[in-house]
């Protein structure tokens, strides 16, 4: 089995690459960046809470954010689907707590051991065998019930910010009628900027520190069966049961043709490298995969671009990351996340489309969803996964047990 497969390459994507990026892919890029950065604030919380310095995490997440980018470049410009690769905001949460009962070191260890796992099982074909035996029902009811926290902060600003809301929304659907060509998520964040300067917010200042990152070496000492075992597991099963199966989701919902085991294979390179970093895996980002696959993205065929960019700002910005969390920590969430689930609209609407297409089928797509969309965590694995399961003991167990004895009957 190939643990990499076969891609257009990087010839024909370095190649393509000005003909395919367009306004909308920049724009899309743009607004996953936002949305990654506003969620990794929460990390400096974590690392204290952990006993990581907070001078320590810096230094950590900067390297974090690096591999992430150039990861993600690479796996754009070879594969040319709209991939994002990006670090979990949980994955950061159990790496810091590990860190902070063992050490820095033997936390790495755990993260690269998680790496190399997954590695093992993308090697094994596993994955993609697996995958074929769920029904287009249960995954889209999977990836609607994931985003659907994230869209619904579309229009909840209609009850906390009325003005913001219904101005955003307004922008958003004029732009979508009559300015085809000009992204109207970006309208909208523009907008956005001039309604908070118009009632007087003071927007932050950005004022740019360079940092560079620290590597360190993991140590697999005595302690490494426990750590394996709170951090290794842990981190393996939110890589596939949380972000892969998002982005998963999200690019069959756009009729991409995904790969699970060279996403296992990515984010297993990810793992090693944030080993390296003192940090957790850099993996498949589910949301941002999906903003960069969505139609808000541009065509179908240049999408790709999306996710190129993306890792490119991660590039740029990883040195200036500690300044950049000082920025963002000042901009209204409200907004990030109203742009954020416009942002995520397309891909949501569709993946529900799809999940209720065909009425036989219309169960198991309704509790893949709520399990999704509950965000429970069942052994540690987020709920993503555990829709996946329950979606197809749905499937298999009552809609077609129930069609078998309705054609027996029949006969």
């Amino acid at each position: 089995m190939t643990l990499f497969e076969k891609g257009p390459g990087f010839k024909h994507g370095l190649k393509d690459f000005a003909h395919d990026v367009s306004f909308a892919s920049a724009s899309a890029a743009l607004v996953g960046a936002i949305l990654s950065f506003t969620l990794m604030i929460s990390v400096y919380a974590m690392a204290e809470a952990g006993g990581v310095l907070v001078s320590d995490a810096d230094k950590f997440l900067v390297g974090l954010i690096l591999s992430c980018g150039i990861l993600g470049i690479i796996v754009g410009f070879y594969y040319r689907k709209p991939m994002a690769i990006c670090a979990s905001m949980t994955g950061c949460a159990v790496w810091f707590m590990v860190a902070g009962q063992y050490s820095i070191a033997e936390a790495a260890a755990g993260s690269v051991a998680s790496g190399i796992l997954l590695l093992i099982l993308a090697a094994t074909g596993l994955m993609n065998k697996v995958v074929k035996l769920l029904p287009t029902s249960v995954v889209m009811g999977m990836v609607g019930g994931a985003f659907l926290s994230l869209s619904m902060n579309a229009v909840k600003p209609l009850g906390s910010e009325p003005v913001l809301g219904i101005l955003a929304l307004a922008v958003f659907f004029l732009c979508k009628k009559f300015l085809h060509k000009f992204p109207a998520v970006l309208a909208v964040l523009i907008i956005g900027v001039g309604y908070y300067i118009a009632t007087g917010f003071a927007m932050p200042a950005f004022a740019p520190q360079f940092m560079a990152p620290r590597i360190i070496l993991p140590a697999f000492t005595r302690n490494f069966p426990q750590v394996f075992l709170s951090l290794t597991i842990p981190l393996t099963a939110l890589v596939l049961g949380a972000e892969n199966a998002q982005a998963y989701g999200a690019l069959w919902a756009e009729n991409y043709d995904p790969s699970l085991n060279t996403m296992t294979a990515v984010s297993g390179v990810g793992g090693v490298l944030g080993g390296f970093f003192a940090q957790c895996n850099c993996n498949m980002a589910g949301p941002v995969t999906a903003i960069c696959a969505s139609p808000e993205a541009g065509k179908r065929e240049g999408r790709w671009t999306a996710s190129v960019l993306f890792g490119l700002i991660w590039t740029l910005v990883a040195p200036f990351y500690p300044s950049l969390v000082a920025f963002f920590t000042g901009v209204p969430s409200v907004f990030v996340y109203l742009v954020t689930g416009l942002a995520m609209l397309g891909v949501f609407q569709g993946a529900v489309k799809d999940a209720f297409a065909d009425p036989k089928h219309c169960t198991s797509a309704v509790f893949a969803l709520l399990t999704a969309g509950s965000g429970i965590k069942i052994l540690g694995v987020g709920a993503p996964f555990w829709a996946l399961v329950v979606g197809d003991l749905v499937y298999w167990g009552f809609e077609n047990l129930s069609a078998g004895k309705a054609g027996k009957e029949t006969d």
